[in-house]
């Protein structure tokens, strides 16, 4: 694991000032018994990047006025191989994949397992980009702040399955009689992205010198999730129903 990080400040004037800051991590695991596989060469290969970005901008307009302006970025990237990135159809495996990727994992009572992981390759990556602004005024016994911040939030998602066999024994496996299989097939990809927006207004009035009244306002907007590729789906019961009479009356004629 390699993470590093950087922490700038700057005074351009006396009414002017910009810090940013930096991080990143990287690392590299090797999980060579996940999924419990007890042979060694599979397993699976995970690597991962993260990154945090902040900037922010301090300007005095005057004694009374102060503006802060904030930008900010968040990254985290996430790719899992197999250990044993194995075509199956190469060992006579009929499974519907024909590619690299990993065998299945195959599970053998009395402790045996390996192939796979399952649910690999995939990977995963969620970037956060956030624009904020936030001005303070003091009038009299009044001090101001108001304000707001909108948020994009981007999700990139791949997942495959390599599929699972279950044997009762290693007679079992020896002679290729399974007691189950089971796989999600297809390529399971999503590219979601979501914006958010805040809104704000407070007012701390000092009364008194002993009490101090605050009131304020927010504003929140939750944006709804939209998918690049359309692939977002709202399950019906009633056409559901409708369609599963029409398809068995079909097929009793």
């Amino acid at each position: 694991m390699d993470q590093w990080a950087l922490d700038v400040t700057h005074n351009f004037s006396q009414s002017d000032q910009i810090n940013a800051y930096y991080s990143i991590q990287l690392d590299d695991r090797n999980e060579p018994t996940a999924l419990g596989n007890t042979i060694p060469g599979f397993g699976d290969i995970r690597r991962g990047l993260r990154q945090i970005l902040a900037i922010n901008q301090t300007h005095t307009f005057n004694p009374y006025t102060v503006n802060e302006a904030r930008f900010g970025f968040n990254r985290i990237a996430f790719t899992g191989l197999a250990g044993a990135a194995l075509n199956p159809s190469d060992f006579g495996i009929r499974i519907g994949i024909d590619r690299d990727g990993a065998l299945p994992q195959v599970n053998i009572a009395g402790g045996l397992n390996f192939g796979g992981p399952t649910q690999f390759p995939q990977g995963r990556t969620d970037t956060s980009l956030v624009f904020s602004d936030a001005l303070t005024q003091l009038r009299g016994r009044h001090s101001l702040k108001f304000g707001g911040e909108f948020r994009r939030f981007y999700n990139n998602n791949l997942t495959q399955d390599s599929g699972t066999f279950q044997f009762a024994s290693i007679a079992a496996f020896v002679a290729g009689n399974a007691n189950s299989f089971s796989i999600v097939s297809g390529d399971r990809a999503a590219n979601i992205v979501q914006g958010a927006l805040d809104l704000f207004v407070v007012d701390n009035f000092k009364w008194r010198n002993n009490l101090t009244l605050e009131v304020g306002l927010r504003y929140a907007w939750n944006m709804s999730p939209t998918e690049k590729s359309e692939r977002f789906y709202v399950f019906d019961p009633a056409r559901a129903r409708t369609f599963c009479r029409e398809y068995f009356a079909k097929r009793s004629h």
